[in-house]
């Protein structure tokens, strides 16, 4: 129950980075994806085959670019480096824009990430404090009550 206490801290003192991080991983979403769209989409060099209902790129596969909002699943893929492989670029500027992706992506991530992991730190650190103070205020307590420590040795100093 405390770890639960300890997690619901951390994120309540991570609400602005957090808040950041969906700021700059949606604003990234949107430009990354248009930028590959006009890249890779229907625009530079494909055609739009109607048999298929799909736009076919010089070489003859389809398209997966096929629009901006589409194109947000691979942006996110890439983002995060998860990478499944199911859509990607095939241009040379293409995939410069992938890298690009991924490199952001990491500095994206890792920055709002690294805020949360101190607060998580510094909250586990007080939880641990105050169990300390908890103990020794039992100890102190169970001593004025004449009780002792109750430890059973015969050594039950206060």
């Amino acid at each position: 129950m405390q770890g639960m206490l300890v997690l619901a801290r951390t994120l309540q003192k991570s609400v602005s980075a957090l808040s950041m991080l969906v700021f700059l991983v949606m604003l990234t979403l949107v430009l990354f994806s248009t930028v590959i769209y006009f890249l890779e989409g229907p625009s530079l060099g494909s055609t739009y085959d109607p048999h298929r209902k799909q736009w076919v790129r010089p070489d003859g596969s389809p398209t997966p670019f096929e629009s901006i909002p589409a194109s947000m699943w691979w942006c996110l893929v890439t983002m995060t480096t998860v990478g499944y492989g199911d859509i990607y670029p095939v241009s040379g500027v293409g995939q410069l824009t992938a890298m690009l992706a991924m490199f952001w992506g990491l500095v994206v991530l890792s920055l709002p990430i690294t805020i949360v992991g101190a607060n998580f730190d510094e909250e586990y650190r007080e939880m641990k404090k105050r169990k300390k103070v908890r103990v020794r205020v039992r100890v102190r307590v169970r001593c004025l009550l004449g009780l002792g420590l109750g430890l059973g040795l015969g050594l039950d100093v206060c």
